[in-house]
Formats: structure tokens, C-alpha cells, sequence
């Protein structure tokens, strides 16, 4: 690997994970058989090997496909739960590399000790697909880092600053996703896939991209990261649900992520049936 110097400042989604009750206990029971993941994604659909044909391609400038895979635990019902957050993007990079547009494409979510599952309704991930994360890069390493990126809150209003706090009425607070809802809205699911609960939240998301290295042949870039997230509660139409995630991302840089150059047409949901094909797993 040929090492290059891009610290990349930006914040990703974390999605949520699995849900709670009013113990442990009455929800594992009600929901034995749930599945542990989220939306079935790439990781369960993509083929073992990929051609992706001549991509060509020399420096930055172009098309990648990204995966960034955060760790860390949860905690809405007291009892610790470990997560594996994967997360998909498409990024054109522009200007000999200088700049970078990150279009959110899919995000699963390992959740193995978490009763039941989520999924993103179809206006959240339109809202997420809306508002591509522009990332600056630059040659000497020496860029902004901690860029932040928020669902279902006022930016203008909030800043870059972690916020601490928040309910449903606080002024940062706002309806992004256009349901009528504080916040955004995440479905809770049955162990059968039908809708459990709607629940309502608001999330910060800072995450410090290291320095990446660019392998020889230029068709893939690799790094590691630090992150941090925060997540309120603002309601759900189950009370059951209406509860802080508690997430505690894991310290330290052992976040990874990583490119794949990919040819200029290449699509979303190219890349949620190729994923595990262009990401082996290490």
C-alpha cells in the first residue's frame, strides 16, 4: 500500500439498532425468535467476487464505493448490548480529489444480543440520500477534522458543538423527515418483519478519518477512525420504545474505512448486492 496523507473530518449516520421494553426480560420473551440484525442489507446478498470490468482511473478524482464499520455498545434497557454499525456511501471526488460528495446508500446494523430489529422508512433514507457529506481533501494531511453531520436537527441553530439534553420541544429540534414527527422516524419491527412500533429521535454523529493509505494498483483506499454519536429520544407511538439508546462508541481509532473505485455510473443498489464482494471482510 502506497501511503497518502488525507485526514478526513465528517459525520456518518449511525442508524438505530435494536429496541427495548420495560425489561429485558417481558421483550426477549415476546421477541425469542427475532432476527439480530437490521434491514437484511449487503453483507447478506452480495456475491463473494465482483467485476467491475476496466475501471481505470489515476489519483483521486472519481467515482468509490465506501464502507465505514463503527463499533461500540447500546444500552436502552440497562443491560449492555454490542453493535456492529456498517455503513455504504458512494462518493464522487472532484477537483484532482480536493473535494468529495458522500451519498448515503445502505447501512446494517449487528445487533446480537438485541431483540428485535429496525428499519429505516423510505423518507429517511431519502432524507439521508439528500444531503451528501462534502469531504475536503488535501496532500499534506492538513484539512478540518470533526466535521458533523446530524438527522433531525437545526444546524444553523445547534453548531458543531455536542449537544447535551434534547427533547422533542427544544428549539434544535425539528420534523427533517416531513412526517409531522419531531426529529426523524425509525421503525421498530416484529420478529416477522410487520411494524412493532414508530419511534422518533434525534442524532449527532463526529467522526475523525485518519490518515488512509492507497494501494498500488489505485483502486483502493484504507484508513481507520475515531468517532463519537450522541442520540436523544423524542417520542414513538409505543411508549415501550421511547427510550435513550445510550450508545457509547468505541475509544480510540479501531473504526475502519475504506474505498473502492468503481466505474462512474455505478449505482446504490449496485453497490447494496456488491458490497460484501467489494469489502472483504479482513
Amino acid at each position: 500500500m502506497k501511503k497518502i496523507s488525507l485526514f478526513l473530518g465528517l459525520a456518518l449516520a449511525l442508524a438505530g439498532c435494536g429496541w427495548e421494553s420495560d425489561g429485558a426480560e417481558r421483550l426477549a420473551e415476546r421477541f425469542a425468535d427475532t432476527a439480530t440484525t437490521t434491514d437484511v442489507g449487503p453483507d447478506e446478498v452480495a456475491a463473494p467476487d465482483v467485476d467491475l470490468g476496466d475501471v481505470g482511473g489515476t489519483g483521486l478524482t472519481g467515482r468509490w464505493a465506501v464502507q465505514v464499520v463503527v463499533t461500540g455498545t447500546m444500552a436502552p434497557i440497562g443491560i449492555s448490548w454490542d453493535y456492529t454499525e456498517t455503513t455504504y456511501f458512494l462518493s464522487d471526488m472532484t477537483d484532482g480529489g480536493a473535494t468529495a460528495d458522500w451519498t448515503y446508500c445502505d447501512q446494517v446494523n449487528d445487533v446480537p444480543k438485541a431483540p428485535n430489529p429496525t428499519a429505516q422508512p423510505q423518507a429517511l433514507r431519502d432524507l439521508l440520500a439528500s444531503k451528501p457529506l462534502r469531504v475536503t481533501l488535501s496532500s499534506d494531511g492538513l484539512m478540518p477534522s470533526g466535521l458533523v453531520w446530524t438527522w433531525g436537527l437545526d444546524r444553523a441553530r445547534l453548531g458543531d458543538e455536542k449537544p447535551q439534553g434534547l427533547t422533542a420541544t427544544s428549539d434544535a429540534v425539528i420534523d427533517e423527515d416531513d412526517d409531522q414527527q419531531p426529529g426523524v422516524t425509525l421503525e421498530v419491527q416484529t420478529k416477522t418483519g410487520g411494524h412493532f412500533a414508530s419511534r422518533y429521535l434525534a442524532r449527532w454523529e463526529r467522526f475523525d478519518l485518519q490518515a488512509g493509505s492507497l494501494s498500488e494498483d489505485g483502486q483502493r483506499i484504507e484508513g481507520v477512525l475515531a468517532a463519537d454519536a450522541i442520540e436523544f429520544a423524542l417520542g414513538a407511538d409505543n411508549a415501550v420504545v421511547n427510550r435513550d439508546a445510550k450508545l457509547a462508541v468505541t475509544p480510540g481509532t479501531g473504526h475502519t474505512w475504506r474505498l473502492r473505485r468503481v466505474p462512474s455510473d455505478y449505482t446504490c443498489d449496485q453497490l447494496k448486492t456488491d458490497a460484501a464482494g467489494l469489502f472483504p471482510a479482513p
